[in-house]
Parts: C-alpha cells; structure tokens; sequence
C-alpha cells in the first residue's frame, strides 16, 4: 500500500512538475492581442484575406490565446477599443498575414509542447503500473518420492 501511495505522489509531482504552465498576460500582450483578433475579423470581410486563413487565425489566436492568464472582460474591452480605430486596407492586411504566420506557429509550437507532456506524462502512469504488477514467474515443482523441488 505504501508503495502505492509513494508511487501515485511520484507521477502526480512529475505530471505537475512538468505540466505547462501559463503566464500572466501584460497590457502590451492585451494589445497584441486585441490588434490580432480586430485585424483578422476587419481583413476577412474586406476580401484581404481568404475563410481558410480567417478560420486558421481564430483556430490559432485561440490556442495560443489559452497559453495566458488573462481577465476575459479586460480581453472584450481592449478588442472593442480596437475596432473602433481599426482601419482595414491592403497594407495592414499584408501585415496582418504575417503576423498569423506567427500566431500559427507559436499555435503549433505550443501544441506539440502540450503533445509531448501528455505523451511523457502517459509514459509515467505506465512505467508506474508496470511497477506495481511485475510478471509473474510460472513456478514448477518436481515430486520424487516424499521430496518436493520447486523453482
């Protein structure tokens, strides 16, 4: 039992030890942010950009947005404020596609980190399981008379 015990706080610190972990977003990073999400709404419908790099914007703003603490109405406020000053045009577009270039690949980056903790946190568990049921060693006993041998 106390094995046990030992053993699931062992994979339990692991999994919180290397778990990701998110920081706490700064008004610049509110603005970055804010910027982002009008840019890609604003150039989407204007035709600057096409429905399949508006979707990957949103798919990859999102995740990349959940990589932050960060106060939702504070988020709402500073993407308003930003859509009343937007304005959309080639230029800004152009921009705004290289910047989703970059919110895609942190997005990816990011995912394959959430990958390989899952992966490493699920080799764990089964390391541990395996710990705790070994194989079991087949015994064969050999009877001579009133002698008995067992391996």
């Amino acid at each position: 039992m106390k094995k046990l015990l030992v053993g699931l706080l062992v994979v339990g610190l692991t999994g919180c030890a290397t778990g990701p972990t998110k920081k706490v977003m700064t008004p610049d990073v509110y603005l970055l942010f804010a910027n982002i999400w009008a840019d890609n709404v604003g150039c989407y419908q204007k035709n600057y950009i096409s429905p399949q790099q508006y979707a990957e914007g949103i798919d990859s703003f999102s995740h990349v947005l959940n990589t932050w603490v960060y106060d939702v109405d504070r988020m709402k406020e500073e993407i308003d404020i930003r859509f009343r000053f937007l304005i959309t045009n080639a230029s800004n577009c152009k921009n705004h596609e290289f910047a989703l270039t970059q919110v895609k690949s942190a997005s990816d980056k990011a995912k394959g980190r959430e990958q390989r903790y899952v992966e490493n946190y699920n080799k764990s568990l089964e390391s541990f399981a395996n710990s705790m049921n070994p194989p079991r060693v087949k015994t064969t006993c050999l009877t001579t008379g009133s002698l008995t041998m067992c391996n």
